[in-house]
């Protein structure tokens, strides 16, 4: 095996040999693409360049390509003996590569003399090894738009050096559907290597044909972008301007004037330079040559006020001037122009506005992805194309856009757009949300101007990702506070209408200024009060200092405390209902009432053990003396109601009764007060009664 060697001729743009090929001896040429890394290079594509010099400038070329493999190798067989030329192309997974040509011309210059090349000689008496290293190079990117911040789809965008061969010819890209492009591959230095790094560029960028009324432009607005092995430039955006384009014909004769053998030219003058043929005004001056038919299409170009006419550079015929010609930033125009006076010149303007500037600070591209229209609150007009519409992604798990939509009168404008993550929420120097809330498409900041002093305005917020939120939440200060329900309304999951007024509810800065700023988000908060379980019903002593206590829990945002308190009024005997409160942590307020007894206490003085299962021998009667005090030993005094003794029959309970104290013979008496809170009563034990069981209360 063998290196190849040699060097080829160049002349004007392409190789030319003299040598031609013998017979076909099967030999090869073969080899490895790596980086200067040593990573092999895998799909890149290697062409190989057999050019016979047929008498012409330019040469004939066979092109024969082939594609490298996992291992990064390449292979040509069967080849005959001659001499070829390689070109190693960098794959579109590696746009950090640089396109390469055996001798180590780099880019596509070497196209057009840019060398040097080295020959692969391919002879009789083995296969040729040609290795190559692609050379790291630099990526440009960035976004295209117009002055409305729409995205400017299909424009050229070509990078060229300052200088050395690339200065004419560049690399070329067309920006996309979002406007954007990606300039990759483009060498750190010249097709000649002997021309240092960084190498330098600009970049020019020309609106499609037959597009809108664009203007050309350049990048960056002042230098150069400087490219090394291995730089990557982001955000080179540029906006287009729009100016003025039209088409003119012109007429002979009173019939319109072919190209062929006249050379006719439109020309324009920009108002108020004097006509002069020989300079075209001065320079300041829009021409275009006609072409076949007798049509030129002049622009687009900057917008003014102009004189125009119809000009020969075949005798120098001038025809009559047509001025002045108004043209604004948009405008289209046609021209019937004549060489004489056969017609009267004429020029008919259209007036195409360009589409309003977009301020929201979000770039048209950003915008255009909230959907296949770019139209996130699905008015019918793009978001980019809207000061009062914005759409942004969500910083949300769930991803998506959120748009917000502000009402369309005159003057008002969304800025400052930006969506914050869910997960710093909670980090400084956010205030954390309120307890048991959560937020799941992100903080929402915006601010709105425009807006009528201390008025109300609606604002609707798409979300293209369904919330799970209940309400909407406001950064007031330093803490976050939930609008009351009259401040938004919940249309659908996917729709929230926020009412803000400036200077009072949702107006983030609190002055009725004209100015709304609004830093909020969607959020579910924990809108469910706490569960309140009462004691078993229990009784309190008359006069005492008695309280009862419930259990509280909460599943939303909890509790501070598992209990509530409440004091009873234990001023008036009977039963009542306590009212027994607790709050969540959230907020959220509940109140039960839990049923409790006011009794009085007694003081037992006859039976001295009044309950239990006691035996009464039959036709007794059992005396009965105790006293009614309050908790503070104080008697009870004046008129109780007393339900008397009341005796009913019940089961008797299991084992042996104790003797109760009793006197022979009815003595039934009914509860009476004695006075100083004492009551003595009888309860007679009929002989009927003999075996049986009896409950006996005695009712205050």
């Amino acid at each position: 095996m063998k290196r190849f060697i040699g060097l080829v001729s160049l002349i004007i743009g392409m190789m030319v040999w003299s040598a031609t090929p013998t017979s076909a001896s099967g030999e090869t040429i073969s080899g490895v693409v790596t980086d200067p890394n040593g990573a092999v290079v895998v799909g890149a594509t290697v062409e190989r360049w057999f050019c016979v010099n047929t008498g012409g400038i330019t040469p004939t070329c066979t092109i024969v390509a082939t594609t490298t493999d996992a291992a990064g190798s390449y292979i040509f067989a069967g080849l005959t003996q001659a001499r070829y030329i390689l070109r190693y192309v960098p794959p579109v997974t590696r746009p950090n590569l640089v396109e390469l040509w055996s001798g180590g011309a780099v880019g596509p210059i070497a196209l057009y003399g840019g060398g040097p090349y080295t020959a692969v000689d391919v002879t009789p008496d083995g296969n040729t090894i040609a290795d190559a290293v692609m050379p790291f190079g630099g990526i440009i990117s960035g976004t295209v738009t117009d002055s409305a911040g729409a995205p400017v789809v299909g424009a050229s965008v070509q990078a060229n050096q300052l200088s050395g061969p690339m200065q004419n010819i560049g690399i070329t890209t067309r920006t996309d559907a979002t406007g954007r492009y990606s300039l990759v591959g483009l060498p750190a230095t010249a097709g000649n290597t002997s021309l240092p790094s960084p190498a330098q560029y600009k970049i020019k960028v020309t609106p499609a044909l037959g597009g809108p009324n664009l203007l050309q432009g350049s990048l960056p607005a002042s230098g150069s972008y400087a490219i090394s092995a291995g730089t990557v430039i982001n955000g080179a955006d540029l906006q287009l301007q729009y100016g003025i384009f039209g088409i003119v014909r012109l007429f002979s004769g009173g019939a319109q004037v072919p190209a062929a053998g006249f050379s006719p030219t439109a020309a324009m003058c920009v108002s108020p330079a004097t006509w002069d043929w020989t300079s075209y005004c001065g320079g300041a001056y829009v021409v275009a040559s006609v072409g076949a038919g007798g049509t030129s299409v002049v622009g687009p170009a900057n917008p003014g006020t102009f004189t125009i006419r119809a000009t020969s550079q075949l005798g120098n015929v001038n025809g009559p001037v047509f001025q002045p010609l108004v043209l604004v930033a948009g405008d289209s125009f046609t021209c019937d122009l004549p060489l004489d006076n056969s017609i009267v010149a004429t020029c008919t303007v259209t007036h195409n506005p360009p589409p309003p500037v977009d301020t929201d600070g979000v770039s048209a591209a950003v915008e255009a992805g909230v959907n296949a229209a770019g139209d996130g609150n699905f008015d019918g007009t793009p978001d980019a194309q809207q000061s009062n519409v914005t759409s942004i992604p969500s910083a949300g798990s769930g991803g998506g856009y959120i748009t917000i939509a502000a009402p369309t009168p005159a003057g008002i404008s969304v800025s400052s757009v930006s969506v914050t993550d869910p997960a710093v929420v909670q980090t400084p120097p956010l205030p954390p949300l309120p307890p048991g809330g959560t937020v799941d498409a992100g903080i929402i900041s915006y601010t709105l101007t425009g807006v009528l002093s201390a008025s109300t305005v609606d604002v609707d917020v798409f979300f293209t990702t369904p919330t799970a939120a209940n309400s909407y939440i406001k950064l007031q200060g330093s803490q976050w506070v939930a609008l009351p329900a009259s401040a938004f309304t919940i249309v659908s999951p996917t729709h929230f209408t926020l009412h803000l007024t400036d200077g009072g509810v949702g107006d983030g800065d609190g002055v009725a200024n004209g100015i709304i700023v609004d830093p909020g988000a969607a959020a579910t908060l924990d809108l469910t009060p706490p569960t309140i379980v009462c004691p078993a019903p229990t009784s309190v002593i008359l006069g005492s200092a008695a309280t009862i206590t419930a259990s509280v829990s909460d599943t939303g945002s909890g509790v501070a405390s598992s209990t509530a308190t409440a004091s009873v009024p234990t001023s008036t005997v009977g039963a009542t209902m306590v009212q027994v409160s607790a709050t969540d942590l959230a907020g959220n307020s509940a109140s039960v009432g839990c049923p409790v007894s006011v009794v009085y206490n007694v003081q037992w003085l006859l039976p001295i053990n009044p309950g239990g299962y006691r035996s009464v021998a039959r036709n007794t009667t059992v005396p009965v003396l105790l006293r009614l005090t309050d908790a503070n030993s104080r008697a009870v005094l004046g008129n109780l109601h007393v339900s008397g003794l009341i005796s009913t029959a019940v089961p008797c309970p299991a084992g042996n009764p104790t003797n109760l104290f009793s006197v022979p013979g009815n003595g039934t008496l009914a509860p009476t007060s004695i006075g100083a809170g004492f009551w003595a009563a009888g309860w007679f034990a009929a002989k009927e009664w003999r075996g049986t069981c009896r409950s006996v209360v005695i009712g205050f």
